[in-house]
């Protein structure tokens, strides 16, 4: 392995922020920097983000880390949020904002997809199944409702593809975005042909599918002079944040999984060959020859912020560690107030755009810190839903659960989720756990590490939860009245969306 004054650039271009930070070979931080954007939602259901101001971000990051660190990196790699359709013009204009996988506009869409082509075929070509968060709706939206800027695109890019092109003017996308686009054939590892000509979509306008590894080229002249990087640094084509996640982790053999709490909570464990399943999403996974299955609280890392947010509103100014102790105070009481965090609709493994959150069991005297208990367990409780569908689908336990993201820095949140799925929680050694699998895919890509298991001396677990049988039995419980009030609550927030629809 080369010597560790050597570094490494990942970024990691979330929901919310770019965090941007320079690691040297063996995994230690030299510098980091986080700018934000916003998020804008001009009509319910849809979620933008202009894509200059992920590029902003990227510069100004870019800029202070490696001033800090006062080196430069030796390749550059890039994680970030997935499903993102991002339209630029032949002179590399973006034409409107990014369709998010936040957004979900293409319903409509969707319902012609599927007189076209059988939700079926997709799981079989692509691994995963009809969604309006994917590529495929988006881009028939866009053709439908903006031709002027479908006909005008020469590059349709995801979010990590989009970043790269800026750096060296190469148009990429990688194979842990593939499945997600619903235009990928999984036994071929590219864009499937027989989508393309059934939805009449031009292949020459999406780039070349890439390894994550896979150097797609260096940083132009016009890139180095605004980010400060040194022209021809390699860069790779990079990986959605969950995979990136799983590589910074030590997430690499069958049979190990990982928790991201991100915007999304996402519980994924690696698997040796491709399994489709209706239920998960199927991933490649960032390195080759193994593949993810994930499922997901799609609002379950964001919740606590929300939270946070509501109650600053009304004048409480909390830290997390401030609502953490708010929250542990009303321990060591049995929970009596139950929450449903399907705030934002579900992909896997529920698959319902109508469901909502909600709050059951309120009573006078609750308190702040039993409104932030109840949230943090009823994202682990629809974990633990997901937990019990892996298991049973890969017919074996999880032996324990990498955790990685934001809310993972808070002791409670670890414990909950130990004693909720009844696993080792094990918390990661790295402060960007994202940034550091984007940094290693790149010392990969440039050779820096011989093979991903050199990966294994670089990455550290720092903290280990056990669960506590006692909770556990509690939190089962719990987990099947929370389901209840799921299963009793998905036809009535239908007919509403039905009734909202018709007026």
């Amino acid at each position: 392995m080369a010597a560790s004054s050597q570094a490494l650039l990942g970024l990691d271009l979330g929901t919310s922020s770019v965090k941007t930070v320079l690691f040297d070979l063996d995994g230690n931080v030299l510098a980091a920097a986080q700018g934000d954007y916003p998020t804008r939602r001009p009509h319910p259901g849809w979620a933008e983000q202009d894509p200059e101001a992920w590029w902003e971000a990227v510069v100004a990051t870019v800029r202070q880390v490696v001033r800090v660190a006062n080196m430069q990196p030796v390749a550059v790699g890039i994680a970030s949020q997935s499903s993102a359709v991002v339209a630029v013009s032949p002179e590399g204009r973006v034409l409107r904002p990014a369709l998010l996988w936040l957004d979900r506009r293409a319903q409509a869409q969707c319902e012609e997809i599927s007189q076209t082509v059988p939700e079926a075929d997709f799981v079989r070509l692509c691994g995963n199944r009809l969604d309006p968060s994917y590529v495929l709706p988006k881009l028939l939206w866009l053709r439908r409702h903006e031709p002027q800027v479908y006909d005008q695109a020469r590059w349709f890019l995801h979010a990590n593809g989009f970043l790269a092109y800026r750096l060296t003017g190469t148009a990429s996308t990688d194979l842990t975005e593939g499945g997600m686009s619903l235009l990928y054939d999984m036994s071929a590892s590219d864009w499937s042909p027989e989508l393309l000509t059934r939805f009449d979509l031009p292949a020459e306008r999406l780039p070349p599918m890439c390894e994550p590894t896979q150097v797609v080229g260096t940083v132009s002249a016009k890139a180095a002079k605004e980010t400060g990087l040194a022209e021809g640094l390699p860069v790779v084509a990079g990986a959605m944040d969950l995979l990136a996640a799983a590589t910074g982790a030590g997430v690499l053999t069958p049979g190990q999984s990982f928790l991201v709490l991100g915007t999304a909570a996402v519980l994924a464990a690696v698997i040796p060959e491709p399994q489709p399943h209706p239920d998960l999403q199927m991933h490649n996974h960032a390195l080759p020859g193994r593949w993810v299955h994930a499922a997901n609280v799609d609002f379950g890392g964001a919740v606590l912020g929300w939270l946070r947010s509501v109650l600053g509103q009304a004048g409480a100014q909390l830290s997390f560690a401030d609502m953490a102790s708010l929250a542990e105070a009303t321990y060591p009481q049995p929970s009596d107030l139950l929450f449903l965090p399907y705030l934002v609709g579900q992909r896997a493994p529920l698959w319902d755009d109508h469901c909502r959150g909600g709050f059951l069991g309120l009573q006078p005297e609750h308190t702040a810190g039993h409104l932030i208990r109840a949230v943090l367990e009823g994202t682990a409780l629809a974990l633990g839903r997901v937990q019990a569908l892996q298991e049973n689908v890969h017919g074996r336990t999880l032996e324990e659960i990498r955790i990685t993201g934001g809310p993972s820095a808070l002791p409670l949140v670890n414990q909950i989720v130990a004693d909720v799925t009844g696993r080792s929680v094990l918390v990661m050694d790295a402060p960007e756990v994202t940034c550091h699998g984007a940094a290693l895919l790149a010392g990969l890509g440039a050779g820096l590490y011989r093979s991903p298991e050199d990966l294994g001396q670089v990455i550290r677990v720092k903290q280990r939860f056990e669960p506590r049988a006692e909770w556990h039995e509690r939190y089962a419980t719990l987990q099947r009245r929370l389901a209840e009030i799921y299963e009793a609550t998905r036809p009535l927030l239908s007919r509403w969306a039905a009734e909202e629809a018709g007026t």
